[in-house]
């Protein structure tokens, strides 16, 4: 289990820490970096070291040429080998974080005005010296950044104080940085101008950060003492305070760049010209400020999730979606994300969680991201073509990046298997394009991504008679299983994949088949090739255990030994391999992902399995797990793993993660094809919540109450989708409301012991046939099997009386227990009612509720008819449904399906505590009648008390309470 990380006190507009501990200090400087896209650090402080993280410097990775000729095009970013430095000094004494005389600690992050602040006091026995600073990076340019201090010392004037400024050539850079870099150059001009350059080893790239500083004092006594500098370790202006009561305030503006030195300026030309347009001053500090502003007003308005009644997660929200803003790629051409706690390195990430979790952030809210990012995938398919190729396959075949400083050999076997990268790169441009329309980036890159890994698929894969299209040897998500056939994850993106590829085929020859002429020419590509994607897109194997009724994540998974909790995961690799043990969301994280051909029932059987066996490392795994909570009702469930999704980190994942658990999640968003949904459920603690979706070019408003919805188009046309099945077509600047009050639709009845009473007509049946052939059978042996089918009961009966009977007989048996029950049945009329049910019933259908039989035999519905009272019901649950493979939670969510009810309008009278449990896992109002010791939402001694009014008052109390 991953270690919490708060954030405390919980404000809605910032982070902030009251207090300096050095055990703490290094999370705290995690939580609260800067960024913008292009430049990444810990906002300085004093005396400590700051990493400056530049994502456009980069080496050229050689590691693993031959092994993978897809690596040799990849790129490891590195942190510059420099520093910013803020020192503070009495003479012969440095003040630092860690000095005794440290008395006030404040640092805060404003997520509103994209600035950090920070204070630090010292209260010495000369005097005391505070200092506040105001750190801000950039968004509009994001190759400069902005510092202002402001210090007072209230102290003697024989004791002066220095302020130190400066830039310090790091000497505790990785081995690696030391290796690729070549630094340590400095130039200065004047007394307030530094600028430290250097270059890489073997790319063409060379850096240069320069450093303007300016000041303001109270006293002419202050004096800027000229730049100093110790050999070549660092360059500081220093700023000596003589004069107690006085206050200095320094402005500074830092600019950066980065390219290619053959290009026309070399970067240090280009930072002393920017150095040279900036006007350092109070006024300009205040401008760039009120910029700051202006541009994080824009993103708030488009960007933000706005939620009252609870400020922690408004705060995280906030915190999080502000960590994706500064580390998000700005450009086609710098697609690095930058984690904040990696200061040293980082590898161009791209890898399932990029896929799953932080893509769709993107093409919902800033599609322009998410389509730079496909570009860059897409234009390595030459590289994708070698991988496949180096491993004797067709197509092409993206892997993830290497970690070059994995050197397990087993670790990058795993990463070779992750085929899995091939499917979630096609899931997500087609949900790209279905949420943009951006047919121009399907003709131009995706379509021909689409052919080459779905040939990839099928020199992959293998048709086995008796089973279907198998792809064996592969790692899934959860790397606790690895080389495993048929992992269900892959094969049920893989089906999505290939039959999207099929269709995107039929697309172009109907819309483009000019386009489809010329790309069919380039790659060779055969008619007969896409008849075999959709067969083996249709006959694809998803392993499923019929016992359990859930899917298995591989085929052997099930057959495993369940795992121990008491020991730890990390144990060793054999131990995880040969356990049920999941690190990653995988069957579960299929379900959320492909769905729409997944049942509800199997849905929930998956996700309670699975989560048992989950071990929570993964910030992935609350997030996924709360998503699929709320697809079948289970609104408590999803909000305590949402709540578990609060621990911080700063990266992307854990911050499109909690996007996508509010969007998906409470607000019940659906994208499958590019038909949107919505099925929205506030968790009770919340009061609102309001935000935006990109769809189609235009952006749709959700302003969600707990008891009301409300869409608006705040730009664009019009925009389809859909509220709880119901379509609707908004057109521009409309907005349409709707009531999310729980309110009765449906009642659910059970035949037996609540309409009428058949088991003693099932039991004579049984007696019959028992008697007929000498077998011994009691009314208190049937009570123990009257929830069993047919053929269990016989088994049960032949067991008691230690006979075997071949298949033939026992199939003459159940026909001759049919007959004698059937017969029974033709005896019953409208007076074996129980008491006052048809006044209830009749009292239903006048409300105009819907009345539905959850049947428990096939005969139900002809004893409806004898009972004269069929023709009140709405629905009745079909035969299909009774199947042994079937439960009672997959019969009461057909009937919602059927009939388009919130599960939250239905009322289900039942008599035991598995139609108690089931209904109240659903959120469904559950009545049950006779056992008084299940908690249910009402309860009554026997069926003579059921009246509509006792259903409808408690209903109303419950939901009003």
């Amino acid at each position: 289990m991953q270690e919490k990380e708060e954030l405390q006190p919980a404000f809605t507009d910032r982070v902030s820490y009251h207090s300096y501990t050095p055990e703490k200090h290094t999370q705290q400087n995690r939580h609260l970096f800067l960024g913008n896209g292009f430049l990444h650090f810990p906002a300085p402080d004093w005396s400590t070291y700051n990493p400056i993280f530049l994502n456009r410097l980069y080496q050229t990775t050689t590691q693993d040429k031959q092994l993978s000729p897809s690596y040799i095009e990849s790129k490891t970013t590195f942190t510059l080998p420099c520093t910013l430095s803020l020192k503070a000094y009495l003479p012969k004494q440095e003040l630092t974080l860690d000095s005794p005389f440290l008395t006030h600690y404040y640092k805060e992050l404003l997520f509103t005005d994209g600035r950090l602040n920070q204070i630090v006091e010292w209260k010495l026995p000369q005097g005391t010296l505070s200092i506040e600073s105001t750190f801000m990076l950039s968004f509009e340019k994001t190759h400069l950044f902005y510092m202002q201090h402001e210090a007072t010392w209230k102290g003697t004037p024989k004791q002066p104080i220095m302020i130190e400024l400066g830039i310090e050539h790091n000497l505790d850079l990785p081995t690696q940085n030391k290796t690729n870099l070549i630094a340590k150059h400095y130039t200065t001009q004047g007394n307030n101008q530094i600028i430290y350059t250097g270059k890489t080893n073997e790319s063409p790239l060379a850096f240069a950060l320069g450093m303007h500083t300016a000041s303001i004092s109270d006293s002419e006594i202050t004096k800027h003492v000229k730049i100093k500098q110790e050999k070549e370790t660092s360059v500081n202006i220093r700023f000596q305070m003589n004069q107690g009561g006085e206050k200095l305030k320094i402005y500074q503006a830092i600019a950066v760049n980065c390219e290619e030195q053959t290009k026309q300026g070399s970067p240090l030309q280009k930072v002393q010209r920017s150095l040279e347009e900036i006007q350092v001053k109070n006024i300009q500090f205040n401008k760039r400020l009120q910029e700051q502003k202006k541009h994080l007003s824009h993103f708030w308005k488009k960007h933000d999730i706005f939620i009252t009644g609870d400020v922690k997660a408004q705060q995280v929200y906030r915190y999080n979606a502000y960590m994706l803003k500064q580390t998000a790629p700005t450009t086609e051409t710098n697609l690095t994300f930058t984690p904040a706690d990696h200061p040293y390195w980082e590898k161009t990430t791209y890898d399932w969680q990029m896929d799953t979790i932080v893509l769709p952030y993107y093409i919902y809210t800033q599609p322009s991201i998410a389509r730079a990012i496909l570009l860059a995938r897409c234009q390595i398919l030459p590289q994708a073509k070698k991988q496949a190729q180096q491993m004797n396959k067709e197509g092409a075949l993206f892997l993830l990046n290497p970690n070059e400083k994995e050197t397990d050999t087993l670790q990058l076997v795993i990463n070779k298997t992750k085929y899995y990268v091939n499917a979630n790169l096609v899931y997500n441009i087609k949900k790209y394009i279905a949420a943009t329309n951006d047919v121009p980036f399907l003709l131009s890159y995706a379509a021909e991504v689409l052919f080459e890994t779905a040939r990839f698929w099928l020199s992959m894969g293998t048709f086995i008679e008796n089973k279907g299209f198998c792809i064996n040897s592969v790692t899934g998500p959860n790397e606790y299983a690895v080389l495993v056939n048929n992992n269900f994850y892959t094969n049920s993106m893989v089906k999505d994949a290939l039959f999207y590829s099929v269709e995107t085929c039929k697309q172009l020859q109907t819309q483009h088949p000019q386009t489809l002429k010329e790309l069919a020419n380039k790659i060779n590509l055969q008619e007969q090739e896409i008849t075999l994607w959709n067969q083996a897109a249709t006959q694809i194997y998803l392993p499923y255990d019929s016992a359990l009724a859930i899917y298995k994540q591989d085929d052997s998974f099930l057959e495993k030994s369940t795992w121990d909790k008491k020991q730890s995961p990390q144990e060793n690799n054999i131990y995880l391999y040969r356990h049920q043990i999941i690190q990653q969301p995988d069957a579960v994280l299929a379900d959320f992902l492909q769905g729409y051909h997944i049942s509800t029932a199997d849905r929930a059987r998956n996700l309670e399995y699975y989560e048992t066996i989950t071990t929570n490392d993964s910030v992935a795994t609350p997030i996924i797990h709360a998503i699929e909570a709320t697809k079948y009702n289970q609104h408590k469930k999803a909000f305590t793993y949402f709540e578990q999704a609060t621990n911080v980190q700063a990266n992307p994942l854990q911050a499109a993660g909690y996007w996508l658990a509010i969007v998906y999640g409470f607000a019940g968003f659906q994208d499958h094809y590019g038909i949107f949904s919505f099925a929205p459920k506030l968790p009770k603690k919340w009061e609102t919540c309001s935000f935006c979706l990109s769809l189609h070019g235009g952006v749709l408003q959700l302003d969600l109450a707990q008891n009301k919805v409300t869409y608006t188009i705040l730009e664009g046309e019009n925009i389809t989708f859909s509220h709880f099945q119901q379509n609707i077509c908004l057109q521009k600047q409309q907005s349409i409301s709707f009531s999310l009050a729980p309110t009765i639709r449906a009642i659910i009845f059970k035949l037996d012991q609540v309409i009428t009473n058949t088991d003693s007509i099932r039991y004579l049946a049984w007696k019959l046939v028992c008697e007929s052939m000498n077998l011994a059978f009691t009314k208190q042996d049937y009570l123990l099997l009257n929830t069993k089918n047919n053929q269990e009961i016989l088994q049960a009966i032949l067991q008691k009386n230690q006979v075997y009977w071949e298949e033939e007989l026992c199939q003459l048996i159940y026909e001759k227990q049919k007959v004698y029950y059937k017969n029974n049945l033709a005896q019953i009329r409208k007076n074996n009612l129980n008491a006052s049910i048809f006044d209830v019933l009749t009292q239903i259908k006048q409300k105009n509720y819907k009345l539905i039989l959850a049947a428990n035999h096939k005969e139900d519905s002809y004893v409806l008819e004898q009972l004269a009272i069929k023709h009140l019901f709405d629905y009745i649950t079909p035969p299909s449904h009774l199947n042994p493979n079937r439960t009672l939670l997959d019969t009461y969510l057909d009937i919602t399906k059927q009939l388009n009810l919130q599960p939250e309008d239905c009322v289900c009278i039942g008599t035991t505590k598995q139609e108690t449990e089931t209904a109240q896992s659903l959120s469904m109002f559950s009545v049950n009648i006779g056992q008084v010791d299940i908690q249910s939402n009402l309860y009554l001694p026997n069926v003579n008390d059921l009246t509509l009014e006792a259903i409808e008052s408690q209903y109303q109390d419950y939901h009003t309470h």
